[in-house]
């Protein structure tokens, strides 16, 4: 009985065989997968949004900015220089309309006048390319400068060239370069305030005036001083004195190249 059911079996699935191998399957068309679809239009859509690119026409632009009062406004000149120079090296022009700048403002802050001019004309698309003297001229805080950076390549569709660290937003691995040099940028603002903090330590000590006294208590320059003090322009030194509007004791007077009481 099993020698028959098997013999069955084998003449059905041969009989079947024949008769598969006989009809053409050759004008139905293979079912596509979902995911060779999604592939083939993500390669559409890549390759539109390039070709598109191609016909916008290249609109440059270039923000500057300085941190201190006690820098010069020809700071800013200086920098929109360089920046039109290495523009007009890579065939762009950088009209004054698209020249944008913060003077005396901190690249710490995020909120910059300036800065959020640049960036509404970014979103506008009023330009797309932005040339940056100096990486932290956008900023002296990774946390700030890489997500502003981002906004402006990713979202706005802007490129964005900084001429001493030479990044381009064109080239691959940019990112990584821009989060190097935002880090060197936001340890050297940590330096300089330690630095800072240093040198009022040591005024204080010397018996110096930095700025801060008590009730009852101003400052006066000491003539002279500011001789053997560096810098482009060097003030004198003060030291703490009695303040007499106030109703304190009378005011101190110098004797012996000192104050006393």
């Amino acid at each position: 009985m099993l020698l028959v059911s098997a013999g069955c079996f084998l003449l059905f699935g041969n009989r079947f065989s024949t008769l598969s191998a006989q009809i053409d399957f050759s004008h139905v068309p293979a079912p596509a997968t979902s995911e060779s679809a999604v592939v083939y239009a993500r390669k559409r859509r890549r390759g539109k949004k390039k070709q598109e690119s191609q016909d916008v026409p290249e609109v440059a632009a270039d923000y500057s900015r300085f941190s201190s009062n006690n820098q010069r406004d020809e700071s800013i000149d200086q920098q929109q220089q360089k920046c039109r120079e290495h523009a007009s090296r890579l065939g762009h022009t950088i009209l004054p309309a698209y020249e944008f700048e913060d003077r005396a403002v901190s690249g710490t802050k995020l909120e910059r006048e300036g800065l959020n001019e640049m960036l509404e004309a970014a979103k506008q698309g009023r330009f797309n390319v932005l040339y940056l003297y100096s990486l932290s001229r956008l900023a002296r805080e990774s946390v700030i400068t890489l997500p502003i950076l981002k906004k402006l390549v990713y979202v706005y569709g802007v490129r964005c060239i900084c001429v001493t660290e030479g990044i381009d937003t064109d080239t691959t691995g940019w990112e990584v370069i821009a989060a190097i040099f935002a880090l060197i940028h936001e340890q050297f603002i940590k330096d300089l305030s330690a630095a800072v903090i240093r040198g009022q330590e040591g005024a204080l000590l010397s018996g110096y005036s930095v700025g801060d006294w008590c009730f009852g208590y101003g400052s006066e320059p000491v003539p002279g001083s500011e001789q053997n003090r560096a810098g482009r322009n060097s003030k004198p030194r003060k030291i703490y004195v009695i303040n007499t509007k106030t109703g304190s004791p009378r005011r101190s007077e110098r004797k012996n190249g000192s104050y006393t009481r």
